[in-house]
């Protein structure tokens, strides 16, 4: 429970960053496509207008996601159900328009409506970007697994310690890092933009677009909001278990689940 607890704070707290850039480069799609000016400043506060309902989205989501990667691990008499990986995509699908929705400041139930009239609307174009994504994630993840195999400074000798796993999954943390430093920076931002453009191709934004850029340059502009406060406590929350385990207890609740 506590390595549960531990993993979905970690999540948690790296969904902040990655919902609020997503959505403003949603936001810039937005007002181009719009006519409005289009600039990081505007574009990241239009962003954190809605962030509230983008963060809890993407913390969900990031969860499924995260979930779902460690369920395709090589485990010992175990393995991913094809179910689990049918239920995975539907998932994937149903919800690939929800960001470009919640960016423009609509609600969860307008966001779901709108997301399944991409797919209604334009299929094929709806599932090529989603599968053509999802495509490119799996040959990055392979080529991630087969580059932590082939450079791990492993012996014969190792083979035989009763923490090889545990070895081998703390020397893949670097390639795996890498790899989703790769997708989360090159990758995905062109799918997120492939997926806005679709959503505004399909759907009808201006008014949307209009409504907050009136409040963005207005007098409802916020400098700090309680989606804000709650990441900071987190944030440091975390911070404090990672560079002072000892004084947090962290470093005895592990003991206490090791014994």
């Amino acid at each position: 429970m506590f390595l549960l607890g531990w993993s979905f704070l970690v999540v948690a707290v790296a969904s902040y960053p990655i919902g609020l850039l997503n959505a403003a480069m949603v936001a810039v799609h937005n007002l181009r496509r719009s006519g409005e000016t289009s600039t990081i400043g505007r574009s990241l506060v239009i962003a954190e207008r809605n962030l509230g309902r983008i963060w809890f989205f993407t913390v969900w989501d990031s969860w499924i996601t995260v979930t779902a990667i460690l369920d395709r691990l090589p485990k010992k008499n175990r393995r991913r159900k094809a179910g689990s990986e049918l239920l995975y995509y539907a998932w994937k699908l149903a919800t690939m328009g929800v960001l470009a929705s919640l960016a423009v400041g609509r609600g969860y139930v307008d966001a779901g409506k709108d997301s399944l009239k991409l797919l209604t609307s334009q299929p094929g174009r709806a599932l090529g970007l989603q599968f053509g994504y999802g495509a490119v994630c799996w040959v990055v993840g392979i080529v991630t697994y087969a580059a932590a195999l082939v450079l791990s400074p492993w012996r014969a000798s190792d083979l035989h310690t009763p923490h090889i796993i545990f070895m081998f999954y703390q020397w893949a943390a670097w390639p795996i890092m890498i790899a989703a430093g790769a997708v989360c920076v090159v990758i995905r931002p062109f799918f997120l933009l492939s997926v806005a453009q679709l959503y505004t191709d399909v759907i009808d934004i201006r008014a949307d677009v209009e409504g907050e850029v009136w409040v963005v340059t207005g007098a409802g502009q916020r400098s700090l909001t309680w989606v804000s406060l709650v990441f900071a406590v987190l944030l440091v929350g975390l911070l404090i278990a990672v560079f002072f385990p000892d004084q947090s207890g962290l470093t005895a609740v592990i003991e206490n689940l090791a014994q």
